[in-house]
């Protein structure tokens, strides 16, 4: 999990290097930054926890049942946070193309037929 927290850093930076271009603007680049921070959770602190119980590791102490249905329940939250999450930003691109079209032909359609505009 260490190892995808780190090549998750790396692919942030290099998102964040390339922020200002309009191709990424237009795409919203915040959405993107929430579902790293949501991964990077994800690496740091659902899967130690989860892993914590199948290592049979005794951090806590005691019966470690606990921090493992713990950690099951943060991954099915997580995971359903990053997919509704870049669901909702793929849903608004497609929105904003589907709206330039249609502005687009409103425009070409008062061009040609008077009864229109």
């Amino acid at each position: 999990a260490l190892i995808f927290f780190v090549l998750l850093l790396v692919g942030i930076y290099q998102f964040l290097s390339i922020r200002q271009l309009v191709i990424i603007q237009k795409r919203y680049p915040r959405m993107v930054i929430v579902e790293a921070a949501a991964a990077a959770f994800l690496c740091l602190v659902t899967f130690p926890l989860w892993y914590n119980y199948y290592l049979q590791v005794d951090i806590f102490g005691g019966d470690d049942s606990g921090i493992y249905y713990v950690g099951i329940v943060l991954i099915c939250l997580n995971n359903h946070f990053i997919v509704n999450l870049e669901a909702c930003r793929i849903w608004l691109m497609s929105f904003r193309l589907h709206y330039l079209n249609s502005v687009k032909n409103q425009e070409w359609k008062s061009e040609i037929d008077c009864e229109f505009a």
